[in-house]
């Protein structure tokens, strides 16, 4: 999905006029004044409950080799968005189903089943 066709859900989703979602869109996702990137570059973590966190990853300069010549370089220090999906969106996208809704499972927090314990996940 492009963000054309995002607007376009988001219109017929939201019962919203095409011009009103995209302005929706950009709001919240546009490079340049977008609440999330906006939010990002001031260092924020931004946390949507059920579908995940976006947040900056800074990494330090540091020393790196060149493949081909096995030269060492100078890395300089940089930063990157990441998003990390939420369990309840991961299950989402596992399950399949239409439109990836995950019906409550027995524990009533929107997953499909009883949370794993942390030995179970390794």
């Amino acid at each position: 999905m492009n963000k054309r066709e995002l607007v376009r859900a988001l219109a017929e989703d939201a019962t919203l006029g095409v011009a009103e979602a995209a302005r929706v869109v950009e709001a919240i996702f546009g490079v340049r004044g977008g609440i999330i990137p906006e939010a990002i570059r001031a260092g924020e973590r931004v946390r949507i409950a059920g579908f995940g966190t976006f947040e900056r990853k800074s990494r330090e300069a540091r020393k790196g080799r060149n493949p081909r010549t096995g030269k060492e370089i100078d890395i300089s220090a940089s930063s990157s968005p990441v998003f990390r999906a939420a369990r309840s969106l991961k299950e989402a996208i596992a399950a399949g189903g239409e439109r990836g809704i995950v019906t409550r499972g027995a524990t009533g927090t929107g997953s499909t089943g009883p949370r794993k314990t942390r030995r179970e996940h390794r």
